[in-house]
């Protein structure tokens, strides 16, 4: 057996006993939070984007500070969606415990 041909045999059973998985980034099947809208995903995605230049880049200090102050901004929207989405849901069911609870 020459060596290209014992390379062919370990990758073909490597193959075989491990197939390769494929995975879908999009396949969260969670149910999506009530407060999250279309705009926060897109600012949410903004930051990832931002999030992942910064990573690839440490030493740039004007993406730094572009990444950090889009995550502030991120995280004060989705405080404020939750804020507003949870007072809304409270003042619904001021009086009724058992709908305040499935909230």
């Amino acid at each position: 057996m020459s060596a290209f041909s014992v390379e062919q045999w370990l990758s073909s059973i490597t193959f075989k006993s491990k197939p390769v998985k494929r995975t879908d980034q999009h396949q969260n099947k969670s149910k999506p939070s009530p407060w999250l809208t279309i705009e926060l995903v897109k600012v949410i995605k903004l930051e990832d984007q931002l999030y992942r230049k910064y990573k690839a880049f440490p030493f740039n200090l004007k993406l730094k500070q572009r990444y950090q102050k889009h995550q502030n901004l991120a995280t004060k929207l989705i405080r404020e969606a939750k804020a507003e989405f949870y007072s809304i849901k409270i003042t619904e069911a001021i009086n009724n415990s058992k709908k305040l609870w499935e909230t």
